[in-house]
């Protein structure tokens, strides 16, 4: 929704609405987004009021953007989306402000009449976004697409210091990890990397250690839906395209969790649409441009993974996941848990540790069903 602020016009004459010479014209058509309008509003007060000096830049900010409006501004405008304000408009007598919400951060235009007055404006923001940073929380953006099109919902996830969590995978698994907590920072890197495993072996626990080390580095983005993103062009655009003007934090992580074997195969690889697509984001002239790292889990074995998606180069990092090993998993234990006789699953090892619980009582041993589907 968008609140464009109404101000009458008087001309030289006295008659409301009219003015001398001829008047602008905007034609709108269906291309147009409600929240270009507040763009082109800024840039024609600018032009007005003859503000000469200018500048763009951006801060840190969680809060709501009328936060960031100095004291003494006017609100001209604003967008709302659902989780609220998405762009806010504000003048005083020399300056004219626009705030722009990104994810985390706030892209700030500020445009004045001199450079003392921008410089002044643009300390005055900032100052006001410094605020402490959550540390126990790591913004996430969700993708889906829907009826009317796709759709990105910022949320926060708890984060996960990978220092807790390491010793919840076998030693092979922890070397991968290691190295991968490291390796967010490097620029112009994109590529794929692929963990894969049964159930219940920690991967979604991975994740979230993996983007709370790589926060400051990568923004995370989670799809939910992989096949419609490889299939439209202008979804996976979106998803790829920078969200900040400051190259060094355009970097992304994307996520998807337990992507079907099926889509996995060659033969869905090597074909024209779908998962071949991926090839592209993950080692072609898409992948140097966007510098995104594709991170994909699955509960596929080895052998189901297209060769072609394993392959040095393109895949950073192919992570088996597993049961622990028997004496992994009795040193895991805590003291006082009966011991295991047999590599377990680190998500049966919470449970045999009391550190989760299921609601009713369940059999004590549950009859096979057969293979799973």
């Amino acid at each position: 929704m968008t609140d464009l602020a109404h101000r009458e016009q008087t001309s030289t004459n006295g008659d409301p609405g009219t003015s001398a010479g001829l008047q602008p014209q905007l034609q709108l058509n269906k291309l147009v987004d409600l929240e270009d309008l507040l763009t082109m509003r800024f840039h024609c007060e600018v032009l007005e009021r003859g503000l000469r000096s200018s500048v763009t830049t951006w801060c840190r900010h969680d809060g709501e953007l009328r936060d960031l409006v100095p004291s003494g501004f006017v609100v001209e405008a604003t967008h709302s989306a659902r989780d609220g304000l998405s762009r806010v408009m504000a003048s005083a007598t020399d300056v004219s402000v626009m705030l722009e919400r990104q994810s985390s951060r706030v892209v700030v235009q500020v445009a004045a009449t001199s450079e003392h007055a921008m410089q002044r404006c643009t300390s005055t923001i900032c100052d006001l976004a410094r605020i402490i940073e959550n540390g126990d929380t790591i913004p996430a953006l969700f993708w889906a697409m829907g009826r009317y099109g796709f759709a990105v919902r910022s949320r926060n996830l708890d984060a996960v210091a990978y220092s807790t969590i390491r010793q919840n995978y076998g030693a092979s698994t922890q070397r991968h990890l290691d190295e991968l907590a490291t390796f967010g920072s490097n620029r112009h890197r994109g590529g794929l990397v692929l963990w894969f495993g049964p159930p219940g072996t920690g991967k979604t626990t991975a994740v979230r250690a993996l983007a709370s080390a790589w926060r400051g580095d990568r923004e995370l983005n989670v799809i939910t839906d992989l096949e419609k993103l490889l299939e439209d062009a202008d979804y996976l655009d979106a998803v790829t395209a920078p969200r900040s003007l400051d190259e060094t934090e355009g970097a992304k992580l994307i996520v998807a969790e337990d992507v079907d074997p099926v889509q996995l195969a060659e033969h869905q690889v090597r074909g024209t649409n779908g998962l071949a697509r991926l090839l592209g984001l993950t080692d072609g002239l898409l992948a140097a441009a966007s510098d995104a790292i594709v991170l994909l889990t699955t509960n596929a074995r080895h052998h189901q993974i297209a060769a072609s998606l394993r392959r040095p180069g393109r895949c950073l990092a192919l992570v088996e996941f597993g049961p622990l090993s028997t004496t992994e998993a009795n040193r895991w234990l805590p003291d006082g848990a009966a011991p295991v006789a047999e590599p377990t699953a680190l998500a049966d090892l919470y449970h045999r540790a009391g550190l989760v619980h299921r609601i009713g009582t369940p059999d004590p041993q549950a009859p096979s069903a057969g293979t799973y589907l």
